[in-house]
């Protein structure tokens, strides 16, 4: 108290607010607007060596007479802000940890996924072989890769239940890509579902001079391989899928697959990027989980993409993406960008 009574209270100010307090003090009395007297709020104290620190101030105004008071009640919170940094510390930490938790379980179901519905796909051609019959002992070993075939993808499903869209949405590193090799790796991988549901699959990109594309090779062959297998999996039977690549407006290059199948009511066109996205509506369930065309849209978008569909009922259904064509500077295949 020696150190402050008969200052000026501005002694416990920081600077710059040390030198304006006899202004601020001149704007209070000349306002009428509310005022700030009457409301405690944290601001920064001044202590006797000039450091500075977090202090709860709160104050009454009161008039004897022709003379106005002000009374200042104020109180250390170091020890209570130090805490909540601490916490808040804490959780960005544990909220990180739980992220990267779940990136790294969304990584490795999604790479899983794609190699066990091939091995599935095939198991079912075997069993099903017209020309050649498997022996009893075959066809048993055959029922076994398929029963343990999908209690696993049930489970890798599951996992991506659990960890949710974000984690999915991993790092990219966006590079010149030749469509060619995308192309045909996602069509072999979806030829044996649709060999098993008498599917025809026409790639009309084989007609074309396909450009190279800037994106993720990863993510550019999960988008195209998850509109390849809705629309081998929502077709009709002995249906067709279309596929075409062609250069759009904008230096941008349109991937498109079409289907015969029944086509999206509009009741049902409405949200179909977000979680839960309806495609199959009353159709029986074929192990989606409503999460694989809001993946395909963020993916997309990340890529510096467009995606969209057109669909009517009972007349089939168009998905279709963009990705910027890479220019003589990009054509090298090198990194341009990571994510």
């Amino acid at each position: 108290s020696d150190d402050v009574v008969g200052k000026k209270v501005n002694v416990l100010m920081p600077a710059p607010h040390r030198k304006e307090h006899g202004r601020y003090i001149m704007n209070y009395l000349r306002s009428e607007s509310a005022k700030a007297v009457g409301l405690g709020r944290e601001v920064t104290g001044r202590r006797r060596d000039g450091t500075v620190f977090p202090m709860y101030l709160a104050l009454s105004e009161t008039k004897i007479g022709s003379r106005l008071y002000f009374t200042g009640m104020i109180r250390d919170v170091t020890e209570r802000t130090l805490r909540e940094k601490e916490l808040r510390l804490a959780k960005a930490v544990s909220e990180a940890a739980e992220r990267a938790k779940s990136k790294l379980l969304a990584q490795f179901s999604r790479n899983m996924r794609t190699p066990l519905t091939s091995i599935i796909g095939f198991a079912e051609l075997l069993e099903r072989q017209p020309d050649t019959r498997l022996s009893d002992a075959q066809q048993k070993y055959v029922g076994y890769i398929l029963d343990g075939g999908q209690q696993l993808l049930g489970m890798v499903d599951d996992v991506l239940e659990l960890t949710g869209p974000e984690a999915e949405i991993a790092d990219l590193s966006l590079e010149a890509v030749l469509p060619r090799s995308v192309i045909d790796e996602c069509v072999g991988l979806v030829t044996p579902l649709a060999v098993h549901r008498g599917i025809k699959i026409v790639d009309r990109s084989k007609l074309r001079e396909l450009p190279p594309v800037v994106a993720d090779p990863l993510r550019f062959k999960q988008v195209l391989l998850n509109f390849l297998s809705n629309a081998v999996k929502y077709n009709r039977a002995n249906g067709t899928v279309l596929l075409d690549c062609a250069e759009c407006d904008g230096n941008m290059v349109r991937f498109s697959v079409a289907d015969t199948g029944r086509g999206i009511t509009k009741a049902r066109q409405r949200g179909l990027f977000q979680p839960g996205g309806d495609i199959a509506g009353d159709e029986p369930a074929r192990g989606g989980r409503g999460m694989g065309l809001c993946i395909a849209k963020q993916l997309v978008e990340l890529m510096n993409g467009r995606i969209g569909f057109e669909s009517k009922a009972r007349k089939g259904s168009t998905f279709w993406f963009d990705l910027p064509a890479a220019g003589p500077s990009e054509a090298d295949g090198d990194p341009i960008m990571t994510r």
